[in-house]
């Protein structure tokens, strides 16, 4: 719970940041005024984040689109820069003076802020390197330019600090670092380019397998031998509810996680999450069927991830049509036709 409430204090803060940005924005009314007041003025209150997670990550999690490459955004403390760039490097004990509740100064933080868009990497083990934006002649961010992330990284574990323009972040000193390089560059680049659409300080963040990970664990018991759910003649409607005892903590995480587990059965339908529970109706290809039941009800002991939020908790257990639709006639008339 105090994760939870601690995100949501952050998100918040930047919703309050990028309110007052627009308000800032909109009273300056002179566009010659503007432009000098971009270049000139102090660094705005965040930095945007641009997460590129590799090839093999995105397999081995089976990520989707926005987990494969997306934007975050970072607060800024007012005196980031300044205090970076000052020769102090802590106080009487040794402490740095930068506070490590910000992700743009502790390493613990961004990976914090990281697996709260990209709630997947929580179960990964991962390494991070960070590398300055390639721009465009108007200042956009070509993101494409970070699509190779396992050449790029291929020698990862043998150079530890700088390889091809990318640093390596291990500590929070090398998180301050990166940072600190990505808003030179941004001020730099405001300075030359009166016209740039950049609005902000941007640094692209490499999520990268790490190498000395060991292997992932085999697949969970449902899935082995698992029939091909796209060759079943028939779909199978079903219905549950279930209500822990204790009730759903994060249904936004619990509702990903539902959808990840069924994601293998191609399993179709509608699943409410709230604190209270979970009410789901769902069509499934009969051919897997008895997999997804195995999925639903089999305990963590014996390597099932939702006896937690299911299972016991399913009210008179799941409410199975005994005849199933043909295939043909339920893709005629599909009563689902995703899982959302």
């Amino acid at each position: 719970q105090k994760a939870l409430d601690k995100d949501r204090e952050r998100n918040l803060r930047l919703r309050t940041l990028f309110s007052e940005e627009n308000k800032n924005a909109q009273t300056t009314t002179n566009p010659g005024d503007s432009n000098n007041n971009q270049q000139n003025g102090p660094p705005p209150p965040m930095f945007a984040v641009k997460v590129v997670t590799c090839p093999t990550l995105r397999s081995e999690l089976k990520m989707n689109g926005r987990e494969k490459r997306g934007r975050m955004f970072v607060e800024r403390p007012p005196s980031f820069f300044s205090e970076l760039s000052s020769e102090s490097e802590g106080d009487e004990d040794g402490n740095n003076a930068l506070s490590e509740e910000y992700a743009c100064t502790s390493l613990k933080a961004l990976k914090q802020t990281i697996h709260e868009f990209f709630r997947r990497l929580k179960k990964s083990t991962y390494v991070l390197s960070a590398s300055l934006p390639t721009l465009d002649e108007e200042g956009n961010v070509l993101t494409h330019a970070y699509e190779n992330i396992d050449t790029l990284m291929e020698d990862y574990e043998n150079n530890t600090d700088l390889m091809m323009g990318t640093w390596s972040l291990q500590s929070d000193e090398d998180v301050q670092t990166a940072f600190h390089e990505a808003e030179k560059f941004f001020l730099q680049h405001r300075s030359e380019n009166e016209t740039s659409v950049m609005k902000r300080p941007t640094l692209i963040l490499h999520v990268t397998k790490d190498p000395n990970a060991p292997p992932p664990p085999p697949p969970p018991p449902y899935l082995t031998n698992m029939p091909d759910p796209l060759l079943s003649p028939t779909m199978t409607m079903l219905s549950f509810y279930s209500f822990p005892p204790s009730g759903i903590a994060d249904s936004e995480a619990t509702a990903d996680q539902l959808k990840r587990l069924w994601r293998p059965f191609k399993a179709l339908g509608r699943i409410y999450v709230a604190t209270e529970g979970i009410n789901a109706q769902m069509a499934v290809p009969t051919n897997v069927l008895s997999n997804f039941l195995q999925c639903c009800t089999l305990p963590s002991e014996g390597g099932g991830e939702l006896s937690n939020v299911l299972g016991e908790y399913m009210e008179n257990g799941m409410n199975i049509d005994p005849i199933p639709v043909d295939m043909s006639e339920f893709r005629s008339n599909p009563p689902f036709r995703n899982m959302h």
